[in-house]
């Protein structure tokens, strides 16, 4: 038996590391879903095919998006200039 217990030990220790790091990501993953975040909660390291299919997607989607927002705040600053110029002739 006591020569056993080393082998235990050094077993046990080997194993310290990815069982802390698989206990990590079940904790992160337990926070997520009682927040009810539903998304992929991978860093990106190993993309798979269906996600990097997915955000190319909703990435299409953002951009055509973020370009009316800018087109929408182009506006916004065209009109703020005319005001200021307007203003300025004025006063």
């Amino acid at each position: 038996m006591e020569t056993v217990l080393p082998f235990i030990g050094v077993g046990l220790l080997a194993l310290a590391c990815p069982l802390g790091m698989v206990g990590i990501g079940v904790v992160t993953w337990l926070i997520a879903r009682a927040r009810g975040q539903k998304r992929d909660l991978s860093m990106g390291c190993m993309p798979m095919v269906h996600g990097a299919q997915h955000s190319s997607g909703a990435g299409v989607i953002g951009e055509s998006a973020l370009r009316e927002e800018v087109a929408r705040l182009q506006g916004e600053v065209q009109a703020l200039k005319a005001q200021t110029n307007t203003a300025a002739n004025n006063g």
